[in-house]
């Protein structure tokens, strides 16, 4: 069976003023591990919540806490913020760069001879 995510009835909390937010809980069943729960939450979860808010960060928890690793059952949360963009589109003349030189990783099986 596959795993599932109900939103509760007491689940939408809503912040508004200074810091646009909101949090939405949710029952997560039949999933058999941490990345299943977390599939099942974020399949549930709308991407938008009240026209402005975007999903900030989630959390699922294991409901039977003396064994997590046999759990079928969590709590899920998703919290929502407003974003704030601040890209700026170059004006006509103006150019913008952007650029990741980050490197990679590499995984040596066998030793240098």
């Amino acid at each position: 069976m596959a795993a599932t995510a109900i939103e509760l009835v007491t689940s939408r909390a809503v912040t508004r003023g200074e810091s646009d937010s909101a949090t939405l809980t949710y029952f997560i069943e039949n999933a058999a591990d941490h990345d299943e729960a977390q599939t099942a939450l974020l399949a549930a979860a709308p991407a938008t919540f009240d026209t402005d808010l975007t999903i900030e960060s989630w959390t699922v928890e294991p409901l039977d806490s003396d064994n997590p690793t046999l759990s079928l059952r969590w709590n899920g949360t998703v919290n929502y913020a407003k974003t704030t963009s601040t890209k700026t589109t170059p004006e006509t003349g103006e150019s913008s760069f952007s650029f990741d030189t980050s490197g990679g990783s590499v995984h040596i099986t066998q030793s240098e001879a």
